[in-house]
């Protein structure tokens, strides 16, 4: 019996500590010690089917991952350095979302605690979880490599049939359903879509989201421009 009062004691002390600022609990010394899986890191099988299924696009998606965020401890400490707390709180929300659609289950758990320690201003919370998903993007660079092969992949055009009579109404329509793999399809059909003048749609910006996975904020633009009705463009 006093053994389980001790350890109810222990764990009550735990929790007490991990809600005195609000934020989850994550050690850097434990982050290290514990063997993460490879589920953990990279959860192919629970990401597969966002991608439809198909392991090239998915392996071409987390190659890109991987190139695009190379430096983003770096990134993260110099913003937390320079006081940019709504940059670094950005940054980190742009790559949890791409965490999530990857399956980077651990990534996607330590961004989250990060987003919050940007938007409560926990400076010292902050550095101390940037060092842990330093050490985290690491290990998916790694596993990566492991699992995808040396050379280029193959690039993939998944374009819709009838792209070039598709309107932007259409466009909506796809983004809508919000799957990584339909994104190829999406960059193609801007490239052969007529944007008609007076929509106010900055095309550049629109392909930077859909290239990070941003939807809601892509959807979000095309819904404020003025989209014609079909067969218009």
């Amino acid at each position: 019996m006093i053994q389980v009062l001790k350890k109810w004691l222990s764990q009550s002390e735990k929790t007490k500590d991990r809600q005195e600022d609000g934020l989850p609990s994550i050690q850097h010394s434990e982050s290290k010690e514990k063997i993460t899986t490879e589920e953990e890191i990279l959860d192919k099988k629970e990401a597969l089917p966002r991608f439809a299924n198909r392991k090239d696009l998915f392996d071409q998606v987390i190659q890109k991952v991987a190139k695009d965020y190379n430096d983003v401890g770096d990134q993260l400490k110099t913003m937390l350095e320079a006081d940019q707390m709504k940059e670094g709180r950005f940054l980190a929300h742009t790559l949890r979302g791409v965490a999530g659609n990857i399956g980077a289950k651990k990534i996607f758990e330590i961004t989250t605690c990060l987003e919050d320690c940007f938007a409560l201003g926990k400076k010292d919370k902050a550095a101390e979880t940037i060092e842990i998903l330093s050490d985290m993007m690491q290990k998916l660079f790694d596993h990566i490599r492991e699992i995808t092969s040396c050379e280029a992949p193959p690039q993939v055009s998944i374009v819709p049939p009838l792209v070039r009579e598709t309107t932007m109404v259409e466009l909506m329509r796809i983004l809508e359903r919000r799957r990584p793999a339909d994104c190829p399809g999406v960059l193609e059909m801007l490239k052969t879509i007529k944007i008609p003048e007076g929509t106010g749609l900055d095309i550049d910006q629109l392909i930077n989201l859909i290239e990070r996975y941003e939807f809601d904020k892509a959807i979000n633009m095309l819904a404020s421009c003025t989209i014609p009705s079909p067969g218009s463009v």
